[in-house]
Order: C-alpha cells, then sequence, then structure tokens
C-alpha cells in the first residue's frame, strides 16, 4: 500500500456508494475510503496484507488475510501484526459496494499506543 497504489486503484477498486469498515473507522464512498487509505499510508512506514484463501458463498467474498504494519509515530521498528477476515460485496461493475473487516484490533493495534495499551493489557490480565 502505497500512495500511489491508492491514487491509482482506490477508484477503480470501490463504486461510488461503497461502505467501508476496518474496525477502527467507517467511511461512505470511494472518496472518503481514498482519504481515509492516503491518511493510513501518511501515518505508517508500511503496510503488506498477505490474502490465505477466499471463501465465496451466494455473492458475498470471505478473504482471511494476515497484516503487517509499520508505524510512524510510535513503535519505531516493530512490526504490527494482526489476522483478520474482510467480507466484501460487488456490484454488477466487479467494485467493492461493501468492505467489512473483521479482526482483533485492541492486539492489532490499540495494545501498541502509549499508555491505553497498557489499560488494555491489564485489564486483559484480569479476564
Amino acid at each position: 500500500m502505497t500512495e500511489q497504489s491508492v491514487r491509482e486503484l482506490t477508484q477503480v477498486t470501490y463504486a461510488p456508494d461503497a461502505f467501508f469498515n476496518d474496525t477502527l473507522k467507517t467511511v461512505r464512498g470511494a472518496d472518503a475510503i481514498e482519504h481515509y487509505f492516503l491518511e493510513t499510508v501518511k501515518n505508517a512506514e508500511s503496510v503488506r496484507a498477505t490474502v490465505h484463501d477466499v471463501a465465496v458463498s451466494d455473492g458475498n467474498y470471505y478473504v482471511r488475510w494476515t497484516m503487517e504494519v509499520r508505524l510512524a509515530k510510535f513503535k519505531r521498528g516493530q512490526t504490527l501484526r494482526s489476522i483478520g477476515i474482510t467480507h466484501l460485496r460487488f456490484d454488477d461493475e466487479g467494485r467493492i459496494l461493501i468492505h467489512q473487516d473483521y479482526w482483533d484490533s485492541t492486539a492489532g493495534f490499540f495494545e501498541h499506543v502509549p499508555v491505553l495499551g497498557g489499560i488494555i493489557r491489564a485489564i486483559k490480565s484480569r479476564i
């Protein structure tokens, strides 16, 4: 994921009125999705997703993945890894209409945020 790839691919990949939710943010429309992706690229040293498999059921696609992110502002030099599944549905032109991610954002992101991460880890240790 780079600024160039976001600018070249988002508008042709997502429908104009697409719904996007990655558990951190919900946005609607290809323009808003592109803006969110550009902000993500700006705040990360690198973003890389590896797709492990895809399942299809009644027009719905489920993609199992691992994502590796290196953030620019904290945990510098460390790669954060998370696993998840994305639910995709496409419009008649083959563009993404629904993009809903399912992953543990506390382990994959929030546990690494200064102060907040310590609180989350303390709560998890008591459960």
